[in-house]
């Protein structure tokens, strides 16, 4: 049951969920720019962090 939620890579283990191989191989080949600005903060109640990961990856979710 494990190997169905969690996916390894180099090692370690990623939940299925929120992971893929494609997106774990693009985080670590990503290089930021000078000109890159990172908006950070702290997901007090889980709002903010959902709100900025439905729109940074373009998801829809359905109820």
């Amino acid at each position: 049951a494990a190997c169905r939620l969690y996916l390894e890579y180099q090692g370690l283990l990623f939940p299925r969920e929120t992971h893929s191989a494609e997106s774990l191989k693009f985080a670590q080949e990503f290089t930021l720019k000078d000109d890159d600005v990172l908006a950070v903060t702290y997901p007090k109640s889980g709002q903010a962090c959902h709100y900025f990961w439905n729109k940074s990856h373009n998801f829809k979710f359905q109820l």
